[in-house]
């Protein structure tokens, strides 16, 4: 395990429907990671940085509460139609915290495209890091206020 800062994670329903609702607005340290992923993707292009919907559904959530190593779609394409457009990260449990590291757009991770301007180096992007409690207790909170909107 590396000597990462510990992040804060906090789930909140996306007030935004459409196109793949009900989903859910990641926020770390109490900034949204879309806005995080656009400032990112902005080094690399004006036109289409941090052109994805949420894409974090009921099904994700609980399924960030399942053994680990695995991966996580958190944004696809703000048109509707999921893998046109779309960002991934892998998430390991090492030592009781939880990692989304390995970012990536597959469609930008051609390193051979990159004097075209068509390679984003994700791996830039930070890691994220989070207590292995913290991180569940939040996942459940915001699976139980789904269900709380859902009248269940």
């Amino acid at each position: 395990m590396t000597n990462a800062f510990v992040h804060t994670l906090e789930l909140r329903l996306s007030a935004e429907k459409k196109p793949y609702g009900p989903v859910f607005d990641i926020y770390v340290d109490g900034t949204n990671l879309l806005d995080s992923i656009t400032a990112f993707e902005a080094k690399h292009t004006d036109t289409i940085a941090g052109a994805y919907a949420p894409y974090l559904t009921r099904q994700d959530a609980e399924g960030l509460l399942q053994t680990f190593p695995g991966g996580l779609t958190p944004y696809a394409c703000n048109c509707g139609e999921p893998f046109c457009w779309f960002l991934t990260c892998k998430i390991s449990v090492d030592y009781g915290f939880v990692r989304w590291h390995g970012w990536s757009n597959p469609y930008r991770d051609d390193k051979a495209k990159a004097k075209d301007g068509l390679y984003w180096r994700y791996r830039d992007f930070p890691e994220l890091v989070f207590e292995q409690e913290a991180y569940r207790a939040v996942i459940e909170h915001a699976l139980a206020r789904l269900d709380h909107a859902n009248g269940k």
